[in-house]
């Protein structure tokens, strides 16, 4: 007897130790649902603090950054200086000097003589300077390009020129033709960027700025009727634009200190035509003398520039010095830029537009830059 309630008591104290551990469970349970953890970054719990539920570890996360890649000279200035020798060639739309016909009558079978266009030097100087914000640069850049183009033309045995200058008024034909095409392009451009690492072997550079552009073109061209008479026209297209620019500078690293080079940036300016004028003189027919002149003609006008290229680097004097060396293609286009007046009818004094041609530039930048 005794045993037998020895051994309900003690059935009696586990079945109460049974009941008391599946009502904590139960208590617990509502706190700590399971929760599935994914891969890398598990979540915490919101139960953490209680005993019941051990929680998980809070996963550190830092926030993404592109290792600045500017170059480390000892002792910096953080200032650069750089320059560039360009070799370009200028070319634009509806320049064509005449219409070489083979006949001499009313009919037209013939070609149109173009413009020359061909290689002329010109410059870029630059120079900027670092921030401790955030490894910031900010830079300024001035370009220099001034070219003179000309092309010559005679008439075909048994056929004629017409030029395409001439106002209908005085159309005739000519013996020959000469085309002088004078060019001066100045800009001027300040722009904020940074240079950063996007893997081990490949920076870039956004940018963001402002850009002037000084555009001013003369054609003159001459046309000879006869030994003693000629024809004399002169057109003018003078203008200056300002506006926002952005773009981006890559280089690709190949090792050794060379790299590829690939930058492209764009803006909208602002133009303002201060100068258009034509004028043609014909001294054998005073009556068909003409000038017309406009002025304040406004626009806003895009513009797009591209570059391809090599370049290498090297630090230099223990690393007080770092020198660069560049050789990129560049192609740039100045859209709508030609505002010479051509003439369309000769029956109605004013019929007469403005073409809008490209402006192109495209040729060879070798550059130099010192960093100290």
């Amino acid at each position: 007897m005794f045993n037998l309630q020895k051994t309900l008591m003690q059935s009696t104290a586990a079945m109460l130790f049974i009941a008391q551990t599946l009502t904590a469970q139960n208590n617990c349970e509502p706190k700590c649902k399971p929760t599935p953890c994914p891969q890398p970054n598990p979540p915490t719990q919101v139960c953490e603090q209680d005993p019941c539920c051990p929680a998980w570890e809070t996963p550190v996360l830092n926030a993404a950054y592109n290792y600045s890649a500017r170059p480390q000279t000892k002792c910096s200035w953080d200032l650069y200086v750089d320059a560039s020798f360009v070799y370009w060639q200028p070319i634009q739309e509806n320049m064509e000097l005449a219409l070489s016909n083979s006949l001499s009558g009313t009919e037209i079978n013939g070609s149109m003589v173009n413009m020359a266009f061909d290689y002329k030097p010109g410059f870029k100087i630059a120079m900027g300077g670092y921030f401790d914000y955030d490894n910031w640069d900010l830079s300024a850049e001035y370009t220099w390009f001034h070219s003179n183009q000309s092309k010559n033309t005679e008439n075909l045995t048994g056929g004629v020129l017409l030029s395409t200058w001439q106002h209908p008024f005085a159309a005739g034909s000519f013996t020959k033709l000469t085309e002088k095409w004078n060019l001066k392009v100045d800009l001027a451009d300040v722009d904020l960027g940074r240079w950063q690492y996007v893997g081990k072997n490949f920076t870039i550079r956004p940018n963001i700025g402002a850009r002037g552009a000084w555009i001013r073109q003369d054609v003159s061209v001459i046309g000879m009727v006869s030994t003693l008479n000629t024809s004399n026209i002169t057109v003018k297209s003078h203008s200056w634009g300002l506006g926002a620019k952005t773009g981006v500078d890559t280089n690709w690293m190949i090792g050794s200190g060379f790299r590829v080079i690939g930058n492209a940036e764009a803006d909208l300016l602002f133009t303002n035509y201060t100068g258009l004028s034509y004028r043609s003189l014909l001294p054998f027919t005073p009556a068909n003398d003409i000038f017309i002149k406009q002025k304040s003609v406004y626009a806003v006008k895009p513009h797009l520039d591209l570059e391809l290229g090599l370049g290498w680097s090297t630090y230099l004097d223990c690393n007080n010095w770092y020198l660069d060396f560049a050789a990129t293609y560049e192609f740039q286009v100045f859209f709508d830029q030609n505002m010479f007046r051509h003439f369309n009818d000769d029956q109605m004094t004013a019929s007469s537009r403005l073409p809008n041609g490209n402006l192109y530039l495209q040729g060879l930048t070798l550059t130099a830059k010192l960093e100290y």
